[in-house]
């Protein structure tokens, strides 16, 4: 399955404000789309201290954002960094319908450490990020 599938799949087990299809359209309009065979992610840059209605709604663009909210993401989200449009000192992400938002740096680093594992070795983790947006 590929990364764009299971964050397709998302929507399927969430309970979300828009369909899948919808929110790809506002992100293609209004933020970044990322879909590689190695990683999907919808984005978009924020205002980190904007409220947090203001922060989920796709449609909404910032005139001085600081922070990239990876609204939904699935695969590789290490690759992300190396074609990321450009630096914003934070990043955010919703997980269990809370917004926590990082310094950049932090999460860059935090990334690229290799976790260990005693039955397949070294390797770096991935992960699924999503955001549900029901109400």
């Amino acid at each position: 399955m590929t990364p764009f599938d299971k964050a397709r799949m998302v929507y399927e087990k969430e309970v979300c404000a828009r369909t899948f299809d919808e929110d790809l359209r506002l992100h293609l309009k209004f933020g970044y789309v990322f879909s590689t065979p190695d990683f999907f992610l919808m984005g978009r840059p924020v205002s980190k201290d904007a409220e947090y209605h203001e922060i989920t709604d796709p449609r909404l663009q910032f005139p001085d954002p600081d922070c990239w909210l990876v609204y939904l993401a699935s695969g590789d989200i290490n690759k992300f960094w190396t074609i990321c449009p450009y630096d914003l000192p934070y990043v955010g992400w919703e997980r269990d319908n809370v917004l926590r938002i990082y310094r950049s740096d932090k999460v860059i680093r935090a990334c690229q450490r290799p976790t260990v594992s005693k039955s397949q070795g070294v390797h770096t983790t991935t992960q699924t990020f999503s955001i549900p947006t029901g109400s």
